[in-house]
């Protein structure tokens, strides 16, 4: 899969989040709205990480994943 190989911890819910993300965010489901073919599901935050303040986010602008200018 997309994912394998990469390393697993388990969050407050029992989540899988990537270990060693520059950022960890983990939410319960708060509402769901249901729009056209869609839903939107709106989540309530309920645990958190920052693993490295020197980490450079993961951007992805137009298509493309670049980075920020200093």
């Amino acid at each position: 899969g997309r994912f394998e190989g990469l390393p697993v911890v388990r969050g407050l819910t029992g989540s899988a989040l990537l270990g060693g993300a520059a950022a960890q965010l983990e939410c319960t489901v708060y509402a769901r709205h249901p729009a056209g073919d869609h839903l939107i599901i709106i989540g309530e935050v309920v645990g958190g990480a920052v693993s490295d303040a020197d980490a450079q986010p993961l951007v992805y602008h137009r298509g493309a994943y670049t980075r920020l200018s200093p």
